[in-house]
């Protein structure tokens, strides 16, 4: 537990430093962001520098699209983690200190809270919208019915706090991880139908941070707190690839995009990414602690922890690199519409953006004026 505090408190301060600074000249690391003309390996997935040295910076006001409408305001704590849209992709999920808020931005009403315990940990919403599962203080799991909060199951098998919660892209098995180094997988009856130990440093056992579930749900993609991010082969629990690093922290993940053609992962707030065809790292690492595919496979989104923008990466090298209206310092999570059609933020308030424009549409904070 030492160890975790002192990587936890170093982390900060490197990151900290990083933000004030930027990286150290000596790095070799490149940080991904629009007004660095650096040139990237044949690999790039996308080329950054292809259309900048004669079309301005699709920023503010000459953002296409963009029209300069004040994004409308709602009130939501400080302390809100905004998490998913339900299927509609008109209402937005939000976990607050005393339970489960949703949220219709098209009609900027409240259709619903759900009382909850105390949720120490993560929570996670069903492709289908009709599940919600959340992690409690003692390490079980709930599964609950979205519509009226009502408890479908209490899942029982971790023996240290669990860490984050995927459910599967169909939606028929939930995938739990934890410090006591277990991924478990459940159906959504409640029963335990596989677990598996992935490793860290030195091919043992480690507490695991960031879980990444393939669209076919055959691979596992982990982050330890020490050690490599790898993908696992689900079927034998055999090591897939070694993709380096030397571990993450409580804000790190894994993904893959949806077409299963790419994979992302943050360790302790540096991020990169990788061709799933032959597992080679596309483009620089980039300092976030944020990211997240688009469902239609055109983008990569992330927060750029240096210039505390959020950027659309595109993933097929059709676009530029696109920056949002309105980012701020700390994001710690995004995720799109189920539609594609919306991206929102977690951290310092709510942000919701239409990605098309990268018009910002939406705000969620303290006090509205």
């Amino acid at each position: 537990m030492l160890k975790r505090i002192t990587f936890i408190l170093l982390s900060l301060a490197l990151f900290m430093n990083s933000c004030q600074n930027g990286l150290d000249s000596e790095s070799t690391t490149i940080v991904l962001t629009p007004t660095q003309q650096t040139s990237l390996p044949s690999e790039t997935v996308a080329s950054p520098t292809s259309t900048r040295e004669s079309e301005p910076e699709p920023t503010g006001t000459n953002r296409p699209g963009a029209t300069g409408i004040v994004p409308q305001c709602f009130i939501s704590s400080s302390e809100a983690s905004p998490f998913a849209f339900m299927p509609d992709s008109a209402r937005i999920v939000i976990k607050e200190q005393s339970g489960v808020r949703i949220f219709n931005v098209e009609t900027m009403e409240e259709e619903r809270f759900l009382q909850t315990p105390p949720l120490p940990g993560p929570i996670a919403l069903s492709p289908d919208g009709g599940t919600l599962a959340w992690a409690l203080e003692d390490y079980t799991i709930q599964l609950v019915r979205s519509m009226d909060g009502e408890l479908i199951h209490t899942l029982e098998g971790h023996f240290w706090p669990v860490t984050k919660l995927r459910f599967s892209s169909s939606g028929d098995n939930l995938f739990s991880a934890s410090m006591d180094t277990w991924v478990r997988v459940w159906d959504l009856n409640g029963e335990l139908v596989d677990s598996f130990e992935p490793t860290g440093a030195n091919n043992s056992p480690n507490e695991i941070q960031g879980i990444g579930i393939s669209p076919d749900e055959k691979m596992l993609g982990s982050v330890p707190f020490d050690g490599p991010a790898r993908v696992w082969n689900l079927a034998d629990k055999q090591e897939i690839v070694n993709l380096g690093g030397t571990g993450g922290d409580v804000t790190s993940d894994f993904a893959f995009s949806a077409d299963g053609q790419f994979v992302a992962a943050d360790q302790a707030g540096r991020l990169s990414v990788w061709r799933t065809s032959d597992w080679k790292k596309i483009g620089p690492e980039v300092l976030s602690m944020a990211f997240a595919f688009s469902p239609d496979g055109r983008f990569l989104a992330y927060h750029d922890s240096v210039d505390s923008n959020v950027y659309l990466h595109s993933l097929a090298e059709t676009e530029e690199i696109r920056d949002l209206e309105g980012a701020q310092t700390f994001i710690y999570d995004l995720f799109f519409s189920p539609d594609g059609t919306l991206l929102a933020s977690g951290g310092a308030g709510i942000q919701i953006w239409q990605v098309e424009t990268g018009q910002l549409l939406y705000v969620g904070k303290d006090t509205c004026p």
